[in-house]
């Protein structure tokens, strides 16, 4: 009897499936500031969730955000 319109972000963090607490918790990383774009495409490689990667002053998610490398950052550097 939920109507969509009526739902919050915060509903969609409290969600109890599987998949959402999974994409939610994982669809972002954080690496230092001296990261190079090779670093973030490793991680994004490695992690099927995440298409976006966060940089800090010591790559911890509890720092001010300095940057921010998007997939498609990433995919615009590397064509040949």
């Amino acid at each position: 009897d939920i109507k969509i319109a009526d739902l919050t972000f915060g509903d969609f963090l409290k969600s109890a499936l599987d998949d959402i607490h999974v994409y939610v918790t994982s669809s972002v990383e954080f690496v230092k500031e001296e990261s190079t774009l090779y670093d973030v495409k490793l991680i994004m490689d490695n992690n099927r969730y995440c298409e976006d990667v966060f940089l800090t002053k010591n790559g911890k998610k509890e720092e001010p955000v300095t940057g921010w490398i998007t997939n498609d950052k990433i995919l615009e550097n590397t064509k040949v």
